[in-house]
């Protein structure tokens, strides 16, 4: 008898505690989906990887880009004021650290800072296939 209010409580408890995390969860992604800046990596040209950098700005407020390294060496940095915002980027694979990179997007008028890591991996793929003639 004494099993019933303690499996109540616990239901009730997994309810409350999953109603928060879904709250959580959702006010997380509507904010995600406010952002001005889309940072993706778009192919290889040339056996070179290409990235592209999208920036919405309304506001036209004035924005630095900066691509730096794990030890500070930066690869790229430069300031734009444009309501509509986009580059490629074609980083030279031998230029590139071997562990990762960091490409950050700074608002001076908000005072927001995103920033994104990239990390190259290379792997070595074998494939077998077996066809029915």
């Amino acid at each position: 008898m004494k099993t019933k209010p303690v499996i109540r409580k616990f239901i009730f408890l997994s309810l409350f505690v999953g109603l928060i995390s879904t709250f959580n969860m959702s006010a997380h992604a509507q904010a995600a989906d406010t952002t001005p800046v889309e940072f993706r990596y778009v192919g290889k040209l040339n056996d070179q990887p290409l990235f592209q950098l999208n920036i919405s700005n309304p506001d036209n407020d004035t924005y630095t880009i900066k691509v730096f390294d794990e030890d500070g060496y930066i690869f790229y940095y430069n300031s734009v004021k444009s309501k509509l915002f986009s580059k490629k980027f074609q980083l030279q694979a031998d230029d590139l650290p071997k562990g990762w990179f960091n490409v950050e997007i700074r608002s001076k008028n908000k005072n927001t800072v995103e920033v994104f890591r990239v990390t190259r991996i290379s792997r070595f793929v074998q494939e077998t296939s077996i066809t029915k003639l």
